[in-house]
């Protein structure tokens, strides 16, 4: 078998395990996931697991930024190929939108719940970078808009803290069905105006 045979194969188990743990985080949470649950999930022995992720924290850590590279991706990918900003801010905000109203398929409790159990210095680093990267996906779609003159040069740092404080905080409310899709709507409609369009 070939290096790139082996390397292909390699990576195609790796993304196996972090879907298959996804699912499983997603069903009982973080504190209640051992790696027997993990292995037992993916269908692959312990020593078999443990080649790729070391402990429980590892692998949702990994989980946790898999999905959400996944999620925004194509909002990325446009960026890069300098798009219309406002054909990527309406995806941007379309994907936010089906988060929100299929929060039960995300494993957001699980991750609140690592949030509030994980305080090492370490652990709180990767909340931070975590945040941070999604600050980043939106931070970089308005640039663009700036850069094409769509929208005005405001201060899009801060609007883009806004835009991940208020999704997040809709994602808490969503969890526990305290947010109606009428109401997702008018918060995201609420966030386009935020944007000075430029004239």
């Amino acid at each position: 078998m070939s290096q790139k045979t082996s390397g292909k194969i390699r990576e195609e188990k790796r993304k196996m395990i972090l879907e298959k743990s996804r699912k499983v985080f997603g069903q009982k949470g973080y504190s209640n996931v051992t790696m027997k649950d993990i292995v037992d999930a993916c269908q692959i022995s312990r020593g078999g697991l443990y080649l790729y992720f070391s402990s429980i924290e590892e692998l949702f850590q990994e989980v946790v930024i898999d999905q959400s590279k996944k999620k925004f991706n194509i909002i990325n990918q446009m960026v890069e190929e300098n798009q219309p900003f406002d054909k990527i801010l309406s995806l941007y905000l379309e994907l936010q939108k089906n988060r929100l109203l299929n929060i039960d398929d995300v494993i957001l409790v699980a991750t609140y719940e690592y949030y509030r159990s994980h305080q090492t210095e370490e652990q709180i680093q990767f909340q931070h970078s975590y945040v941070s990267y999604l600050k980043e996906i939106i931070y970089n779609v308005l640039a663009l808009g700036v850069k094409q003159k769509a929208i005005t040069n405001q201060n899009i740092d801060e609007i883009a803290d806004t835009f991940i404080f208020l999704l997040e905080g809709m994602s808490v409310f969503r969890t526990f069905n305290q947010l109606s899709e009428i109401q997702i709507t008018q918060q995201l409609n609420l966030l386009e105006t935020l944007l000075e369009k430029s004239n």
